[in-house]
Order: C-alpha cells, then sequence, then structure tokens
C-alpha cells in the first residue's frame, strides 16, 4: 500500500469552494500540473509564461528537468496572483515574504494550517494528477511528458490509482 491517496471528486469540489485559502491553492496547484511538492516552489518567475499558459521546471530526472508544465486554465487566477515579476521565485511566503523553497516549509507555513488538507501530503497532488489524465483517457505519453516521467510503467505502476467500481466497469466492457 502505498502512502500517497489522490484527492476524491469530493474532495476537489470542497477545494474548489474553498480556493481562496492558501493550503488549497496549493492543493489545487499540485492536482493540476502534477508537480512535485519541490518542483513547484523552485520555480523562477523567469520561467513562468502567464500569456502562453506554461511554466518551466522539474527536478529529480533527465525526463523531468527542464520541462514544460502546462498551466490549467482552473488554475490560471491561482498562478496569476502569485506571479510578482520583482520576486526571483513563484511561492513566496506571505507571513514573512520569503520564497518557500522546501518542501518543509511549505508543510509548517501552510499545508499543515488548512483543516482541508489534513488527510493528505503535498505529493497527493501528483497522484490526484496523473490519476485525473488517465481517467480523461489522455494519451499516455502525454501524461508521462506532463508528469516528467520517461517510463510508462512508473507512471501507471505508482501514479494512477483506481477505483473498485473502474476495475468493475473495465471487466464488465468485455
Amino acid at each position: 500500500s502505498t502512502i500517497h491517496h489522490p484527492f476524491t471528486p469530493k474532495e476537489l469540489r470542497m477545494l474548489w469552494k474553498h480556493q481562496d485559502e492558501l493550503g488549497v491553492q496549493y492543493a489545487l496547484v499540485y492536482c493540476y500540473t502534477g508537480l512535485r511538492p519541490t518542483e513547484l516552489l523552485k520555480i523562477t518567475t523567469d520561467n513562468v509564461h502567464l500569456d502562453e499558459h506554461y511554466m518551466m521546471g522539474g527536478m529529480k530526472t533527465a525526463a523531468g528537468k527542464n520541462r514544460v508544465i502546462p498551466i490549467a486554465d482552473k488554475i490560471m487566477p491561482i498562478i496569476t496572483s502569485w506571479y510578482n515579476p520583482d520576486e526571483e521565485y513563484l511561492c513566496i511566503d506571505p507571513r514573512d515574504g520569503r520564497p518557500f523553497l522546501n518542501y518543509d516549509r511549505l508543510r509548517e507555513h501552510v499545508w499543515k494550517r488548512c483543516e482541508l488538507l489534513a488527510q493528505h501530503l503535498p505529493h497527493d497532488g501528483r497522484h490526484t494528477c496523473a490519476t485525473l489524465l488517465d481517467n480523461a483517457e489522455i494519451n499516455l505519453k502525454v501524461i508521462q511528458l506532463i508528469l516528467g516521467h520517461r517510463s510508462a510503467d512508473i507512471t501507471h505502476r505508482v501514479y494512477t490509482h483506481k477505483t473498485i467500481k473502474q476495475l468493475i466497469t473495465a471487466i464488465n466492457k468485455i
């Protein structure tokens, strides 16, 4: 079993109802970009291209580094509100005006302070993104490119989650 669990459709609807909360904004950006938590925190403002609806970023693997991260229309208002060309980084802690830069700081200053996120970890947004893309029957190569995976096996084995109902629906199609 995994420690990561995608946000359910019900949880996503609740997040959208509370999108003015900073922790919720981070959760939504993770869910709709597929970024690893630290990848988002390290994106510099010069790598945010609002007019073209994408950011450049990523880390960890050759396939993950310096990749195009599309900005979904749903989260464009959040990214736009965070964007400040006078700052080096996109993700600034409003409590002290400094960049988050690391996972622990994000968890302590934002994630743990948001009750709606109590059952989730920041990395769950990445699992949510992969699952939503797969459920929408997006081409596997496109999912790999968005998540920065070289191998389809990693994308499917680790990041996509299926419900029992989805498995039953699938088996009933044959």
